[in-house]
């Protein structure tokens, strides 16, 4: 195996991969309903290791701070925190001064279209030998797995495979050709990002693959500009625009004429509210309980899936520790949720494990502050929702 790998560093000759085909829907007709997955083989997992641990000490000297993911040093909550900050300012916006846009941005299918030309000389201006790099990207055969049986084997034309730990960082690459555009653009005064607070600096974008946010005064030069940029990304890149997906958030100071103008020259959906932005809802606000209450949603949601009466209570105590407690982690990392959410979080979960639906009143043997002491106390180890978001905001700190 050490003979195979060094002899790529050598040669640059790998083995071809498979795909296989994951349905998106229950009952897909459509090849967009699949979701291809790529099966790489060990040699090319060891390879692409061994790139990626090359890269990472370097990344953070090479790419924009306005990409918080997969670098060390970065975290990407710190994009969510940055997104929730810049909206609550644009929301707030009043009178007759300078009005704002949010134009957020949804690639299709953004790996998949990762033009290999443009990738090589993305390398090379960045001082990489594209030479193994471009091996692993483009020298790969494709067979797909379909009901089990493999059919005829062919080449991709570009592309990048998910799940392959190269793949991000490629993609983090290309996407800062787009990141260092905006931001020369915002030097020339030719972009008006916003201002968050009185001394602090001016932002014009957040990056993160699929989902983007550009952040814009509303004056013709910048509307224009920020056209002109986008369009040429996708045109050098062949990344295109999901304009179905798109939408544009204006602040409460722009008429409302020139907000519908707004989103038609942008041509994507025009909303009141923005939504989700790396999964975490905009409207979550103070100390809102109905801000929060998808939380509780989404823990039934998964609860509903389960015959609570055919496990055993060791059963119920492993999807407990290991799904349950899991689900709300990203959105607790970001913000303070409040007592009565965890609460009510703590007593569905505590009514599973005794094997009870929510809200049936039954006698409990034990407390469940017992039960949720640690295991060297006498307790199973299962965690308090309130104390889970007090350690993970401490992160932030």
């Amino acid at each position: 195996m050490c003979n195979a790998i060094q002899a790529f560093f050598h040669s640059g000759s790998l083995l071809k991969a498979f795909i296989t085909l994951i349905p998106k829907l229950p009952n897909p007709e459509e090849v967009s309903h699949f979701r291809p997955i790529s099966l790489c083989n060990v040699f090319y997992k060891i390879i692409s290791k061994v790139l990626v641990n090359r890269l990472k000490p370097i990344m953070d000297s090479i790419i924009t701070p306005y990409q918080n993911a997969f670098i060390k040093g970065r975290n990407i909550t710190d994009n969510i925190l940055l997104a929730h900050e810049i909206i609550d300012v644009i929301r707030k916006k009043r009178g007759k001064r300078d009005s704002y846009g949010v134009l957020k941005i949804d690639m299709f299918k953004a790996h998949d279209r990762v033009n290999w030309n443009f990738l090589k000389v993305v390398l090379t201006i960045m001082r990489f030998d594209p030479k193994w790099i471009m091996e692993c990207v483009t020298s790969v055969e494709y067979t797909l797995l379909i009901n089990g049986s493999m059919t005829r084997s062919f080449k991709p034309s570009q592309g990048l495979r998910q799940g392959d730990p190269l793949s991000r960082y490629l993609f983090l690459m290309c996407a800062n050709i787009l990141s260092i555009s905006l931001t020369h653009a915002e030097v020339l005064k030719k972009i008006r990002g916003i201002k968050v607070g009185r001394n602090g600096l001016f932002c014009s974008h957040l990056l993160l693959a699929y989902d983007s946010l550009l952040f814009f005064r509303k004056d013709k030069n910048s509307v224009q500009n920020l056209q002109i940029i986008l369009e040429w990304y996708c045109s050098i890149s062949s990344q295109s625009t999901n304009l179905a997906k798109s939408d544009v958030f204006c602040s409460p100071n722009m008429p409302i004429e020139e907000q519908v103008g707004l989103a038609n020259t942008l041509k994507v959906n025009l909303v009141q509210q923005p939504s989700k932005y790396l999964g975490v809802h905009f409207k979550l606000r103070g100390n809102r309980i109905a801000g929060f209450q998808f939380l509780i949603d989404k823990l039934r949601a998964k609860l509903q899936g389960w015959k609570m009466k055919l496990l055993s209570q060791a059963g119920r105590t492993t999807l407990i520790a290991s799904v349950l407690q899991s689900l709300p982690l990203y959105s607790f990392a970001c913000f303070k949720v409040p007592d009565a959410i965890c609460s009510k979080m703590d007593s569905i979960i505590c009514a599973f494990w005794w094997g009870h639906d929510y809200g049936e009143k039954k006698l409990y043997l034990i407390n469940w502050d017992k039960i949720s002491q640690p295991k060297n106390m006498g307790g199973l180890g299962l965690k308090k929702f309130k104390y889970m978001n007090q350690a993970l905001l401490n992160k932030q700190y």
